[in-house]
């Protein structure tokens, strides 16, 4: 197989709590393309590896992004202004894991979960709308602006 091609999914997931069967390239997703409203379709990229687009590609260019072990959906997807909100602010959550050296990934999310007054498991970034992430960066900046 060649080098710079990603691997098609395997068929389990090691390791993991429950063992999920990998989808097979052309899955449907249940949510829709947040561009248009169309299916949103599990596709391979020669770049990127397993991500979903939207059906009507070239005419739409919605993305979504997907486990490349299972072809699972991350997060819930999103018009272009939200995704880059949420890059934004998981890059404010890295300036505050780097600023906190002895703070665990798992101890950040749950320290900003209570901060957002949700639940730790909701708490991830695929998971936020523009406004829940506009509130994640001012609180993560005023933390990391007290040290």
């Amino acid at each position: 197989m060649d080098k710079l091609r990603p691997r098609p999914p395997r068929q389990f997931v090691k390791g993991s709590k429950s063992i999920k069967k990998a989808l097979p390239i052309g899955s449907r997703l249940r949510r829709q393309c947040p561009e248009c409203g169309n299916d949103l379709v599990l596709r391979m990229s020669k770049s990127y590896g397993l991500f979903y687009g939207c059906l009507r590609y070239p005419n739409c260019s919605g993305t979504h992004s997907a486990h490349q072990n299972t072809g699972q959906p991350m997060g819930i997807p999103a018009k272009t202004f939200v995704k880059k909100k949420r890059m934004l602010a998981h890059k404010a959550f890295d300036t505050l894991l780097s600023s906190k050296k002895n703070m665990l990934k798992k101890d950040a999310y749950e320290w900003l979960a209570n901060k957002l007054d949700i639940k730790p498991e909701k708490c991830h970034f695929a998971l936020f709308d523009e406004q829940m992430c506009d509130l994640a960066i001012a609180i993560i900046k005023q933390e990391v602006s007290f040290q």
